[in-house]
């Protein structure tokens, strides 16, 4: 049942122009569009160039009806070793251990 899986959705924020303005939009849509067919994400992993600002974050929660604190920024890193530190350091582990009752 639910209860014994976990949807993580990753999706692209772009970054745009030189202000680097980060576009939520496209998530927004991949996630109403994820609801459609039935699908509920869990947790939302953002790849986009620069770190996620908190705000956007918080945007991406309120919209895509996820708690703030399971929206994950996964920016560039020098090595793809990096990923899962980056992941660690945000509480994934402990948020997905309490996802799934463990």
């Amino acid at each position: 049942g639910r209860e014994n899986m976990c949807f993580m959705h990753v999706s692209l924020v772009p970054v745009i122009g030189v202000v680097g303005e980060e576009k939520t939009k496209p998530t927004q849509h991949s996630v109403q569009q994820l609801r459609a067919v039935g699908l509920t994400p869990d947790f939302l992993v953002c790849r986009s160039g620069q770190p996620l600002a908190s705000s956007t974050k918080h945007k991406l929660a309120l919209f895509c009806h996820v708690p703030p604190e399971h929206c994950l920024g996964v920016h560039d890193v020098s090595n793809i070793y990096r990923v899962p530190l980056l992941l660690n350091h945000q509480g994934v582990t402990e948020r997905l251990l309490d996802r799934m009752n463990l």
